[in-house]
């Protein structure tokens, strides 16, 4: 199945633009930010997410057609993640994930819509954390997803 191929090459390409970003987030050190070092670990906690939403999002379009809309639409494209659902695919995302994606799928609409804020530094460490999990956690949750597109590609 040649779409499963190419949806197997892109996710790899978002998994490698995820990592990167997460490094980039766990390399920032915190704790009196100076500007330039505020504005790297938002940027890198924002890309971080949105090449996780893009994984997710692909998937859906592969497997349903076009992902979840509307004012809620990232939330129920996260959630979607956790369901099991048989005869279309399993389980994409662990618990973990899910509540860490949620945590920066939230940051990342701050980022996006409010424009003057000033950052909070104890909540940029918390994101930072978070991105830490996602660093951990979300590794054998790719690796499972890859394996399983790869089944599929292979049937």
């Amino acid at each position: 199945m040649a779409s499963v191929l190419l949806l197997l090459g892109e996710i790899r390409r978002d998994r490698e633009a995820l990592f990167r970003q997460l490094a980039v987030a766990q390399s920032v050190p915190v704790g009196r930010l100076d500007p330039a070092h505020e504005a790297l670990l938002v940027l890198s906690l924002h890309h971080a997410y949105t090449s996780l939403e893009a994984i997710l999002e692909r998937i859906h379009r592969e497997l349903v057609g076009t992902p979840p809309g509307g004012p809620d639409g990232h939330r129920r494209l996260l959630d979607g993640a956790a369901l099991d659902l048989p005869g279309l695919r399993p389980r994409l995302l662990s618990d973990e994930v899910i509540r860490a994606g949620h945590a920066l799928r939230g940051f990342r609409h701050v980022v996006r819509h409010a424009y003057a804020a000033a950052y909070d530094e104890p909540r940029l460490a918390d994101l930072q954390r978070e991105a830490n999990v996602l660093a951990v956690v979300l590794p054998a949750d790719l690796d499972k997803i890859e394996a399983w597109l790869t089944t599929v590609a292979l049937s």
